[in-house]
């Protein structure tokens, strides 16, 4: 059972939306509209959005669009260990990254769960 009305029972701090919900936003209207609707919910909530498992330039053009505030992916790249994200980011990840992100800011977030 679900409701839309159970949002104001539970307190939260973003908006974390599946890849499944972000998989045809370039192909299918309806994944487009429902998208929009997600942002237009999380605007008037006042609260970020992540996006997860984006994982073409097209989902990313798309985020940027709505002006999604954080994503993740394998567009970005694959899970690593730390150490070896920070490996890379000091090489040529960083350069790469702010080629494909263009004004928006790459952020490393450690897990304090991990």
């Amino acid at each position: 059972y679900s409701s839309l009305s159970n949002l104001r029972a539970f307190p939260f701090d973003k908006i974390k939306v599946d890849q499944s919900l972000i998989r045809a936003v370039d192909t299918s209207d309806e994944a487009a509209a429902v998208m929009r609707a997600v942002f237009g919910l999380a605007r008037g909530l006042k609260l970020p959005v992540l996006a997860e498992g984006v994982e073409t330039d097209a989902e990313l053009t798309f985020l940027r669009g709505e002006a999604c505030d954080a994503i993740q992916g394998y567009l970005l790249g694959r899970p690593c260990p730390i150490s070896d994200f920070a490996q890379h980011t000091v090489g040529h990840g960083r350069a790469a990254a702010s080629r494909r992100l263009g004004n928006h800011e790459l952020r490393v977030i450690k897990n304090s769960a991990a």
